[in-house]
């Protein structure tokens, strides 16, 4: 009985749409390389930018393994909407840019979630075209054009205009368990057309990000603290309301942009972040309520205080600390406040290390480094009524 030969179909796939579709599933040309068969310099043909001929069965493979439709690997060119996520994200502690590495599980699971940020993204702005009116719509952007802000705009006055806003709608806005402020957080981010997600993601390399145009999506850890998820979501919802019009993967990670004059303004990826810290930190510990409370509780003990102002106001121990350095001082509570000062300061390192050390309570840490605090202030009139 003859023997049958069995042929296997052969595609050519362009090598700039091969290597998009790679890259931004996080995979190294070294991984790709073992699993093509027969054998090939993918490398050299990526950059010769020549196509690459591959049986379908690899293909099939490589689009299950990319989570991608077999059609993805069929397209003439890289679609234009399509954004390179670049490659530089910022670790738990400090601001250092380092390199994340494709093949790496981190780089594949932020890859993924990213994708799925802007899938999620595009179904958004179909239904949003097909059932919203003009009329709700116009409102709509109305609105969102008068909350926008700036870099050179103080973050704490920004933050107390939003939160008085939202307190306005929902006055029990933050009051309850941690949960209740997350959901009243999102739901009326969600009433302004600013939806949030929550992904699996490595929780010491990225804490949230933000695809930063219309519609606006937030994304959030899920494997992050209660008050790590609050904190977050509130400093996505700030680079909304900076309008740098590129998507921020954040702590540890940012996309950086020569391509808009905020950036330009600052050189300085750091500032954006500082502000969004900064804006954050005062939506969840307005200047008033802290003053009053370092005034009611004059003689309490600073780590007994934080921890106070940790539960009464959903923020991290590590957040309260840095917020309370961050003040200015005026005459009613300078005592009090230059003496908590010098406390967290000589003690802010084993604050920062404890948040460290248990993981699945890992706070703010990543958010805030030495440049954010500043010097021992000089004594200022009065900023209660700021």
């Amino acid at each position: 009985m003859a023997k049958m030969t069995v042929r296997t179909s052969v595609v050519a796939v362009n090598a700039k749409v091969f290597k998009w579709l790679r890259e931004s599933a996080g995979y190294s040309i070294e991984e790709i390389t073992d699993i093509i068969k027969p054998k090939i310099n993918l490398k050299e043909l990526e950059e010769r930018n020549e196509d690459i001929k591959l049986p379908l069965s690899t293909i099939k493979k490589l689009a299950k393994l990319y989570k991608r439709q077999v059609g993805c690997f069929f397209f003439p060119t890289v679609p234009e909407d399509e954004k390179e996520i670049k490659l530089t994200y910022y670790r738990m502690v400090g601001l250092e840019p380092v390199e994340l590495k494709l093949g790496t599980e981190e780089a594949k699971k932020i890859y993924l979630a990213y994708r799925r940020a802007r899938y999620y993204q595009s179904i958004i702005e179909d239904i949003s075209e097909e059932g919203e009116g003009e009329e709700k719509k116009g409102k709509v952007e109305e609105e969102k054009e008068e909350r926008r802000y700036s870099l050179t705009d103080d973050p704490e006055a920004c933050s107390n205009k939003e939160r008085e806003r939202f307190e306005k709608e929902r006055p029990d806005l933050m009051k309850g368990t941690h949960e209740k402020v997350l959901k009243n957080l999102r739901d009326l981010l969600a009433d302004n057309a600013i939806y949030t997600l929550q992904f699996d993601l490595p929780l010491d390399m990225i804490r949230g990000f933000s695809l930063t145009q219309k519609p606006y999506i937030l994304v959030i850890n899920k494997n992050d603290s209660p008050t790590g998820k609050i904190f977050t979501l509130l400093h996505e919802y700030a680079h909304i309301l900076l309008r740098l019009n590129e998507d921020i993967i954040c702590s540890n990670m940012e996309l950086l942009s020569n391509n808009n004059d905020n950036y330009k303004r600052t050189n300085n990826i750091k500032d954006i972040e500082i502000w969004c810290n900064r804006f954050a930190a005062a939506f969840l510990l307005p200047y008033k309520h802290i003053h009053n409370e370092l005034l009611r509780y004059r003689k309490e003990p600073y780590r007994q205080l934080l921890e106070r102002l940790s539960k009464n106001y959903k923020a991290s121990t590590l957040a309260v600390a840095y917020r309370i350095l961050n003040m200015r001082p005026d005459p009613i509570i300078q005592d009090r406040l230059l003496a908590l000062q010098d406390e967290i300061r000589a003690d802010i390192e084993n604050i920062r290390i404890e948040a460290i050390q248990n993981i699945k309570k890992v706070e703010e840490t990543y958010i805030f480094t030495w440049e954010d605090i500043p010097p021992s202030p000089v004594p200022l009139k009065s900023n209660y009524n700021r």
